[in-house]
């Protein structure tokens, strides 16, 4: 004979609950991934927005840009856990620095700010390396005030 007072849950209904946590998880992950790399991308900005002060500081007493992080006047770390921070005065007339992302793909990209020597505007752009499938500029640097490019091209907007 048969008791009538089982309780408790079928296994389909086990099933369908495994099913929407499954659904939710797959829709939440990939938007949890960009809200936590967008703010670790904070810590280079940061850093960047500091070092182009000092760069313009050191431009006015020095009339040339800075060739190293040491003579800036400030500390200044060239490896943190997330980027490798470098000055980068490669180009003519401009004094930048760069962060570069320390990881693979999906999330391989630099940050460089620059500032014009001869106006004083800070350009700043966000380049995503071979392989980066994330549009991790684009989620990142998503202002007027960014230029985002690819690895084959670059373009740049000013502040």
């Amino acid at each position: 004979m048969r008791n009538s007072n089982n309780v408790g849950f079928t296994l389909i209904e086990l099933l369908v609950v495994v099913l929407i946590i499954g659904i939710l998880a797959a829709v939440a992950l990939p938007q949890y991934t960009k809200a936590v790399e967008k703010s670790r991308t904070a810590e280079a900005v940061t850093l960047l927005g500091d070092i182009m002060t000092a760069q313009r500081i050191y431009l006015l007493a020095n009339s040339s840009c800075a060739t190293s992080l040491d003579v800036l006047d400030i500390e200044v770390p060239s490896t943190t856990k997330n980027f490798n921070i470098a000055l980068d005065n490669t180009e003519t007339g401009k004094c930048g620095a760069t962060a570069t992302r320390n990881g693979a793909a999906p999330n391989n990209y630099e940050l460089k700010f620059t500032v014009n020597t001869g106006t004083g505007e800070i350009i700043r752009t966000c380049t995503e390396g071979p392989g980066s499938t994330a549009n991790i500029c684009k989620s990142i640097a998503n202002g007027p005030e960014w230029g985002t490019s690819s690895a084959s091209a670059s373009t740049s907007s000013t502040n």
